[in-house]
């Protein structure tokens, strides 16, 4: 997975090359040219020698040719430097790089139809650094936005993902702070910065991220506007020392806007709302604060209205109004008159008053009584209230009984008592035969497509009898019928809400419509759920479905999960739900039914067979010992091997030395970092090709008795069963980020197979790389004579990874039970 560059020379060949052309009369010619170093390797950039030892009959073309994969050819990337006249050396400039890559590359040389290629040489190009970028100086600065933007100069090896820029009101913005996202890649852009304090100082950096981190630019510092002055804030004194032509107030301004108070005082009338364009105000100096005023030349026994007044440069406010009355004579009875009837019909009539004095006190309630004898009062509950004051009102009489004879008096109460207007008398009208009333609507309660509306009969039948009741919807005025409460409604699409209004029919037609109801929506039970996968475990099985295609017009509230046989059941809000209580050895499927507010729906078609088995444990030579899974019809180590030796007891080398490992092509384990310590409990060991394969370890075996390293093909079989390779991932990581990097996407653990990322060792010098980060695994088959088959996860996506390794590589190894 790693490999550097090492020079080569061709000084023996260019010594025999000499040798023939001094001692050879005629000596045929034959191109060939020299790999040479890579020199001055860089994230993006490298340049390569060669040397061209024998041109043959002309070089036409010479250069350098390279590419990520071993074994390169002409078809990898070339660099061609054209023609060539003379032996002798050359470089190549190789740009356009991906950083932190292994590279394989030979020197190329073209003529006479022939093509001769050097040694490959590998190099990797370095890894990423942080970009360089600046921070563009603020502008179009507001009370609450500004703008600013960034520079980037340089990406660091590798793509800029995001930048924007950072801002706080102390030094040092990071992007934990407020920030804008504005696009990637390098050069310059403009961001917009809102949300902004007014007259506030804040400092500014620009940051740019790529897979090396984020960097910030040079701080930069700006002030936000101070908002324009607006007008004071004050209130109104409560009012002290009435009498009949004075009082006493004040006011108290709280703040001055921003802008000197230039004058204040209070203003008054006798209506709501004074304002200093009256005659009737004090001013009272300048300033904030609390200051007091007199109110002089009042009339007695009149209601005033004051409000604190504050003006500066933006204007002048007001403080809250205050209302008082001065003090007056004694109050008497009211004076007023009862107005004619009129507008008679069987159940209402028009009267009213005309109050030609007030008694010297507020009028604070009038109307008119009546009553079917003389002399009605207020005593009665048969009146009207129509506002206070004096004046002509006009009154309303209803719930008249028809061809009945009323006696009607306005009144007018004041605090010295109630005063009645002369009586006046009318008769009401007879009766006719009309439409009915309004029914007085009930309860909607819905149905699977239906609804039940109760209500009773309108008030009044209209002088004739009551024939039936018709209930209608909305939306879609779906109508229904009937002689009596309740009417059910139906023909209506479940999920949709509803409100209904019924009307009264007699043998003169349908009087006017209810109100309307309460609103409902009809449903029904919901479809079946697409049942998933079951996989089995120690006397359980865990069952994946996805929703119904229909919810039946209402939320689903939950699953169930039923087992076959047995009938046992488990309930969840959403998949997956683990059924318990199962008989282990027993083959089981499972149905999936779903539930909202009307109840359960039709189950799912079966799941897969499984058959729940006790938890297992195997115990290795070493003593260590094992949980197992079962995964469909495997059976899985539930953790990493941590042997140090073979089944039959063979111990298995143990190689720290990253020399000695870079070159091994016989068996040998270790630990990660060369430290069991902290690796070996968690993450097991690490193992090259030729501890596992036993063609190679002389027909031994790293997994105990009955277990065996997985070929390539039952490690296809898993995934496949899982879903395919797409999703197969995250149903084997351990759950959470206690071992995995964040955000270990995914990771649902469901099979219990419990994929830990504990990294790999290089073959190439022996590293140690990416724990916490991929979790590795090899497969008992051959890829080639260097390579083996091995599969791997991510903790940033759910894949399950199909590729192929050096075996001098450290990889764990989960074992497969036979």
């Amino acid at each position: 997975m790693r490999n550097i560059v090492r020079p080569v020379f061709y000084l023996v060949s260019v010594l025999v090359c000499l040798i023939v052309i001094i001692t050879c009369i005629k000596v045929e010619k034959k191109l060939m040219v020299a790999t040479g170093n890579v020199n001055n390797v860089l994230a993006n950039s490298a340049t390569a020698e060669g040397t061209v030892i024998d041109i043959g009959e002309g070089v036409s073309d010479h250069g350098h040719v390279y590419s990520t994969s071993k074994d390169v050819t002409m078809g990898g990337t070339k660099i061609s430097l054209g023609s060539k006249g003379s032996t002798g050396s050359f470089t190549s400039q190789l740009t356009n790089l991906i950083a932190g890559t292994t590279y394989y590359i030979k020197a190329y040389v073209m003529g006479n139809s022939e093509t001769q290629l050097g040694k490959e040489m590998t190099f990797k190009t370095a890894d990423p650094v942080v970009p360089t970028i600046t921070t563009t100086a603020v502008s179009e600065i507001t009370t609450s936005t500004a703008t600013s933007g960034g520079d980037v100069t340089a990406d660091g090896g590798a793509p800029i993902t995001v930048r924007g820029v950072c801002w706080n009101t102390s030094t040092g913005p990071s992007i934990s702070n407020s920030k804008t996202t504005d696009e990637t890649g390098t050069g310059s852009y403009s961001s917009s910065i809102s949300g902004l304090a007014p007259g506030t100082t804040y400092y500014v950096r620009a940051y740019a991220t790529n897979s090396a981190g984020t960097a910030y630019g040079n701080e930069v510092i700006f002030t936000t506007g101070v908002p324009p002055p607006v007008i004071p804030t004050l209130t109104t004194t409560a009012i002290t020392g009435i009498t009949q032509t004075t009082a006493a107030s004040g006011g108290n301004i709280s703040s001055d806007g921003g802008a000197l108070v230039t004058a204040r005082g209070i203003c008054w009338n006798t209506s709501a709302n004074p304002t200093i364009a009256l005659s009737t105000k004090t001013t009272n100096g300048t300033g904030t604060g609390t200051f007091t005023s007199s109110l002089t030349g009042l009339t007695a026994g009149t209601t005033y209205y004051v409000r604190a007044y504050a003006t500066n440069s933006a204007g002048t406010s007001y403080g809250n109004e205050i209302n008082f009355t001065t003090s007056a004579v004694i109050p008497v009875s009211p004076t007023l008159t009862t107005s004619v009837i009129t507008l008679i019909t069987q159940t209402t009539a028009s009267s009213g008053g005309n109050i030609t004095s007030d008694g010297n006190a507020p009028v604070t309630a009038r109307g008119v009584c009546w009553n079917t004898s003389a002399n009605p009062t207020i005593a009665l509950s048969t009146k009207t209230t129509d506002g206070t004051g004096t004046g002509t009102f006009t009154s309303s009489l209803t719930g008249l009984t028809a061809s009945t004879t009323y006696y009607v008096r306005a009144y007018a109460t004041n605090s010295a008592g109630t005063a009645y207007g002369n009586e006046q008398t009318f008769t009401t009208s007879a009766p006719a035969t009309v439409v009915p009333g309004a029914p007085i609507i009930g309860t909607a309660s819905a149905g699977n497509a239906q609804a039940t509306v109760t209500f009773t009969a309108p008030v009044s039948n209209g002088g004739s009898a009551i024939t039936g009741y018709t209930v209608t919807s909305n939306p879609g005025s779906i109508t229904a019928s009937g002689s009596a409460s309740p009417i059910t409604v139906t023909g209506l699409t479940n999920g949709t809400a509803y409100t209904f209004t019924v009307t009264a029919t007699n043998a003169n037609g349908s009087g006017p419509a209810s109100s309307a109801s309460n609103s409902v929506t009809p449903s029904t039970v919901p479809g079946a759920p697409t049942i998933g996968t079951a996989i089995a475990g120690n006397a359980q099985a865990t069952v994946t479905f996805t929703a119904p295609v229909s919810d039946g017009g209402s939320v689903l509230t939950g699953y169930t999960v039923t087992s076959n046989p047995g009938s046992i059941t488990a309930s969840g809000s959403a998949s997956p739900i683990t059924v318990t209580g199962l008989t282990n050895g027993t083959a089981y499927t499972f149905t999936v039914t779903a539930k909202n507010a009307s109840g359960t729906g039709p189950a799912s078609l079966a799941s897969n067979s499984v058959t729940p088995l006790a938890a297992l444990t195997v115990s290795d030579w070493d003593g260590n010992v094992y949980n197992t899974v079962q995964i469909g019809t495997q059976i899985w180590m539930s953790e990493n091997l941590k042997t140090t030796s073979y089944r039959d007891g063979t111990p298995i080398p143990l190689v720290t030395d990253n020399t000695v490992w870079s070159i091994l092509t016989t068996p040998g384990y270790c630990w990660y970092n060369n430290d069991a310590a902290t690796y070996k409990a968690t993450y097991g060991a690490l193992y090259n090709w030729y501890a596992v394969d036993p063609l190679s370890n002389g027909g031994k075996n790293v997994c105990p008795t009955g277990w065996h390293v997985p070929t390539d093909t039952e490690w296809t079989d898993l995934t496949a069963y899982l879903g395919g390779e797409v999703v197969a991932g995250g149903k084997l990581k351990e759950t959470g980020t206690t071992h995995w990097t964040t955000p270990n996407t995914g990771a649902t653990n469901e099979t219990g197979f419990t994929a830990l990322p504990g990294g790999y060792r290089d073959f190439f010098d022996g590293t140690f790389y990416d724990i916490g980060l991929i979790g590795v695994w090899w497969s008992a088959t051959e890829f080639g004579a260097t390579d083996a088959w091995y599969r791997y996860v991510f903790y940033n996506n759910s894949f399950v990874y199909e590729g192929n390794v050096s075996k001098k590589d450290g990889i764990p190894v989960r074992c497969v039970r036979d």
